[in-house]
Protein backbone atom coordinates (compact mmCIF):
# COMPACT_ATOMS: atom_id res chain seq x y z
CA UNK A 1 0.00 0.00 0.00
CA UNK A 2 1.22 3.69 -0.97
CA UNK A 3 1.89 6.30 1.80
CA UNK A 4 -0.97 7.89 0.34
CA UNK A 5 -3.46 4.73 1.19
CA UNK A 6 -2.14 4.31 4.26
CA UNK A 7 -2.69 7.82 5.39
CA UNK A 8 -6.26 8.63 3.89
CA UNK A 9 -6.99 4.95 5.46
CA UNK A 10 -6.11 6.67 8.73
CA UNK A 11 -8.32 10.01 8.45
CA UNK A 12 -11.57 9.05 9.86
CA UNK A 13 -9.63 7.79 13.26
CA UNK A 14 -7.79 11.35 13.86
CA UNK A 15 -9.07 13.13 16.59
CA UNK A 16 -5.58 15.43 17.58
CA UNK A 17 -2.88 14.95 14.74
CA UNK A 18 0.74 17.09 13.47
CA UNK A 19 0.15 18.71 10.72
CA UNK A 20 3.17 19.71 8.27
CA UNK A 21 4.47 22.52 10.20
CA UNK A 22 2.10 22.90 13.25
CA UNK A 23 0.90 20.38 15.97
CA UNK A 24 -2.46 21.22 17.56
CA UNK A 25 -5.69 19.93 19.44
CA UNK A 26 -9.09 21.08 18.92
CA UNK A 27 -12.73 21.11 20.31
CA UNK A 28 -15.15 19.91 18.13
CA UNK A 29 -17.13 21.88 16.16
CA UNK A 30 -20.89 21.19 15.48
CA UNK A 31 -22.55 21.56 12.40
CA UNK A 32 -26.35 21.10 11.99
CA UNK A 33 -27.53 18.66 8.99
CA UNK A 34 -31.14 20.11 9.34
CA UNK A 35 -30.91 24.02 9.87
CA UNK A 36 -32.57 25.97 7.01
CA UNK A 37 -30.33 28.45 6.70
CA UNK A 38 -27.37 28.51 4.26
CA UNK A 39 -24.08 27.41 6.52
CA UNK A 40 -20.86 28.24 5.66
CA UNK A 41 -17.59 26.55 7.19
CA UNK A 42 -14.42 28.88 7.02
CA UNK A 43 -11.67 26.16 6.27
CA UNK A 44 -8.91 28.78 6.56
CA UNK A 45 -7.67 32.01 4.83
CA UNK A 46 -4.39 31.43 6.13
CA UNK A 47 -3.95 35.15 7.63
CA UNK A 48 -2.43 34.06 10.99
CA UNK A 49 0.32 32.55 9.12
CA UNK A 50 -0.23 29.12 10.41
CA UNK A 51 -1.34 25.61 9.30
CA UNK A 52 -3.71 25.17 12.03
CA UNK A 53 -7.75 25.72 9.87
CA UNK A 54 -10.24 28.36 11.23
CA UNK A 55 -12.66 25.72 11.56
CA UNK A 56 -12.17 23.57 14.61
CA UNK A 57 -13.78 21.07 12.62
CA UNK A 58 -10.33 20.19 10.93
CA UNK A 59 -6.82 19.11 11.95
CA UNK A 60 -3.69 20.86 10.91
CA UNK A 61 -3.00 21.18 7.21
CA UNK A 62 -1.27 18.22 6.24
CA UNK A 63 1.57 17.27 3.08
CA UNK A 64 2.08 14.51 1.40
CA UNK A 65 3.80 12.61 -1.85
CA UNK A 66 1.83 9.30 -3.38
CA UNK A 67 4.74 7.07 -3.05
CA UNK A 68 8.47 7.00 -1.36
CA UNK A 69 9.87 6.99 -4.28
CA UNK A 70 8.88 10.42 -4.78
CA UNK A 71 11.29 13.67 -3.79
CA UNK A 72 8.61 14.45 -0.82
CA UNK A 73 6.75 18.09 -1.66
CA UNK A 74 7.36 21.53 0.36
CA UNK A 75 4.79 23.30 2.35
CA UNK A 76 4.86 26.79 3.30
CA UNK A 77 2.76 29.55 4.23
CA UNK A 78 3.68 32.26 0.98
CA UNK A 79 1.82 35.70 -0.35
CA UNK A 80 -1.64 34.58 -0.94
CA UNK A 81 -4.30 36.37 -3.17
CA UNK A 82 -4.62 39.65 -3.21
CA UNK A 83 -1.83 40.64 -1.05
CA UNK A 84 -2.82 38.41 1.90
CA UNK A 85 -1.45 35.03 3.00
CA UNK A 86 -1.85 31.28 1.52
CA UNK A 87 -0.36 27.83 1.28
CA UNK A 88 2.01 26.35 -1.66
CA UNK A 89 3.11 22.81 -2.12
CA UNK A 90 6.13 23.25 -4.19
CA UNK A 91 6.16 19.62 -6.22
CA UNK A 92 8.48 17.57 -8.19
CA UNK A 93 6.62 14.77 -10.30
CA UNK A 94 8.06 12.13 -12.62
CA UNK A 95 7.21 8.43 -13.37
CA UNK A 96 9.88 6.08 -12.66
CA UNK A 97 10.33 3.02 -14.73
CA UNK A 98 7.71 0.38 -13.97
CA UNK A 99 5.37 2.88 -12.83
CA UNK A 100 1.85 3.94 -13.53
CA UNK A 101 1.66 7.83 -13.70
CA UNK A 102 -2.11 7.24 -11.34
CA UNK A 103 0.71 6.22 -8.79
CA UNK A 104 2.57 9.42 -8.74
CA UNK A 105 1.51 12.02 -7.06
CA UNK A 106 1.37 15.09 -4.28
CA UNK A 107 -1.33 16.49 -1.99
CA UNK A 108 -2.16 18.51 0.73
CA UNK A 109 -5.47 19.74 2.67
CA UNK A 110 -7.06 19.36 6.13
CA UNK A 111 -8.38 15.55 7.65
CA UNK A 112 -12.00 16.33 10.07
CA UNK A 113 -11.29 15.47 13.51
CA UNK A 114 -14.27 13.74 14.46
CA UNK A 115 -14.48 9.68 14.05
CA UNK A 116 -17.54 9.87 12.26
CA UNK A 117 -16.00 12.31 9.79
CA UNK A 118 -18.13 15.72 8.37
CA UNK A 119 -21.40 15.64 7.51
CA UNK A 120 -22.14 17.31 3.94
CA UNK A 121 -25.74 17.10 2.89
CA UNK A 122 -26.48 20.18 3.96
CA UNK A 123 -23.59 21.70 2.26
CA UNK A 124 -23.72 22.87 -1.79
CA UNK A 125 -20.69 23.45 -2.77
CA UNK A 126 -16.51 24.39 -2.19
CA UNK A 127 -14.79 27.66 -2.64
CA UNK A 128 -11.21 28.53 -2.74
CA UNK A 129 -9.06 30.78 -4.69
CA UNK A 130 -5.75 29.21 -6.04
CA UNK A 131 -2.86 29.72 -8.54
CA UNK A 132 0.39 27.86 -9.59
CA UNK A 133 3.85 28.98 -11.39
CA UNK A 134 5.25 26.39 -13.54
CA UNK A 135 7.17 26.18 -16.50
CA UNK A 136 6.28 22.95 -17.06
CA UNK A 137 5.44 22.98 -20.53
CA UNK A 138 3.35 19.66 -19.61
CA UNK A 139 1.30 21.63 -16.99
CA UNK A 140 0.98 23.94 -18.79
CA UNK A 141 -1.02 21.99 -21.20
CA UNK A 142 -3.12 19.18 -19.68
CA UNK A 143 -2.91 19.63 -15.96
CA UNK A 144 -5.20 19.54 -13.36
CA UNK A 145 -6.09 19.66 -10.16
CA UNK A 146 -8.12 17.46 -8.33
CA UNK A 147 -10.37 18.21 -5.28
CA UNK A 148 -10.56 15.17 -3.05
CA UNK A 149 -13.30 14.66 -0.53
CA UNK A 150 -12.43 11.23 1.20
CA UNK A 151 -15.05 9.09 2.84
CA UNK A 152 -12.96 5.86 4.15
CA UNK A 153 -15.63 4.44 6.48
CA UNK A 154 -17.40 3.26 3.38
CA UNK A 155 -14.07 1.21 2.63
CA UNK A 156 -15.53 -2.44 2.59
CA UNK A 157 -12.13 -4.32 3.13
CA UNK A 158 -8.50 -3.33 4.07
CA UNK A 159 -7.98 -4.59 0.31
CA UNK A 160 -10.07 -2.15 -1.31
CA UNK A 161 -7.86 0.87 -1.73
CA UNK A 162 -8.73 3.87 0.62
CA UNK A 163 -8.50 5.97 -1.55
CA UNK A 164 -10.84 4.96 -3.95
CA UNK A 165 -13.81 5.29 -1.27
CA UNK A 166 -14.31 9.14 -2.46
CA UNK A 167 -15.50 11.65 -4.05
CA UNK A 168 -13.43 13.97 -6.47
CA UNK A 169 -13.90 16.73 -9.17
CA UNK A 170 -11.16 18.34 -11.44
CA UNK A 171 -10.48 21.71 -12.13
CA UNK A 172 -7.82 23.63 -14.78
CA UNK A 173 -5.49 25.78 -12.75
CA UNK A 174 -4.54 28.98 -13.73
CA UNK A 175 -1.17 31.56 -13.74
CA UNK A 176 -3.56 34.09 -11.96
CA UNK A 177 -5.30 33.48 -9.05
CA UNK A 178 -8.84 32.54 -9.99
CA UNK A 179 -12.10 31.99 -7.97
CA UNK A 180 -13.38 28.18 -8.08
CA UNK A 181 -16.67 27.35 -6.28
CA UNK A 182 -17.29 23.99 -7.17
CA UNK A 183 -20.75 21.75 -6.54
CA UNK A 184 -20.90 18.94 -4.30
CA UNK A 185 -23.45 17.30 -6.89
CA UNK A 186 -20.83 17.40 -9.12
CA UNK A 187 -18.47 15.52 -7.65
CA UNK A 188 -18.08 11.55 -8.48
CA UNK A 189 -16.52 8.71 -7.28
CA UNK A 190 -13.07 7.76 -9.17
CA UNK A 191 -13.37 6.09 -11.99
CA UNK A 192 -11.29 2.94 -11.34
CA UNK A 193 -11.87 1.55 -8.28
CA UNK A 194 -14.05 -2.02 -8.48
CA UNK A 195 -15.98 -1.33 -5.02
CA UNK A 196 -18.70 1.12 -6.28
CA UNK A 197 -20.33 3.78 -3.69
CA UNK A 198 -23.49 5.91 -3.55
CA UNK A 199 -22.02 9.51 -3.25
CA UNK A 200 -25.37 9.93 -1.49
CA UNK A 201 -23.37 7.90 1.31
CA UNK A 202 -20.19 9.44 1.08
CA UNK A 203 -21.40 13.21 1.94
CA UNK A 204 -22.52 13.00 5.15
CA UNK A 205 -19.07 10.81 6.31
CA UNK A 206 -16.29 12.82 4.60
CA UNK A 207 -12.87 12.97 6.13
CA UNK A 208 -11.48 16.11 5.01
CA UNK A 209 -10.90 18.32 1.83
CA UNK A 210 -7.38 17.73 -0.13
CA UNK A 211 -5.88 19.30 -3.01
CA UNK A 212 -4.43 17.05 -5.54
CA UNK A 213 -1.90 16.64 -8.04
CA UNK A 214 -1.41 13.41 -9.89
CA UNK A 215 1.13 12.78 -12.71
CA UNK A 216 -1.08 11.29 -14.50
CA UNK A 217 -0.93 13.61 -17.82
CA UNK A 218 2.94 12.72 -17.89
CA UNK A 219 4.95 10.13 -20.40
CA UNK A 220 7.64 8.20 -18.70
CA UNK A 221 10.30 10.17 -18.06
CA UNK A 222 9.04 13.27 -18.43
CA UNK A 223 9.72 15.69 -15.14
CA UNK A 224 7.00 18.54 -14.27
CA UNK A 225 7.54 20.78 -10.94
CA UNK A 226 6.03 23.64 -10.20
CA UNK A 227 4.26 25.55 -7.10
CA UNK A 228 0.48 25.58 -6.50
CA UNK A 229 -0.52 28.14 -3.62
CA UNK A 230 -4.38 27.94 -2.28
CA UNK A 231 -6.32 30.61 -0.63
CA UNK A 232 -9.80 31.21 1.78
CA UNK A 233 -10.64 28.05 1.15
CA UNK A 234 -14.91 27.21 2.40
CA UNK A 235 -17.61 25.12 2.28
CA UNK A 236 -21.63 26.12 2.00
Amino acid sequence: MSTFSKRLARLHAVSCTAGALTLGCFNVEQVDPLASEPQRIQVDYFEDGDTLPMSELFAPWTCYRYNDLQRPPKCSIVSGFEGGLGLSITFELQVPPGYIPDDIGVGYGVPTITAHGLDATSLSRVGFDMRWDTDSSELNGSGVVTIHLPCTSLQTSPAAPAQGFSVELEVAPSHEWTHYTVALQDFAQPHWPTARIDKRRCLPVLDGVFFILKASWLAGGQLATGTMTIDNVYLE
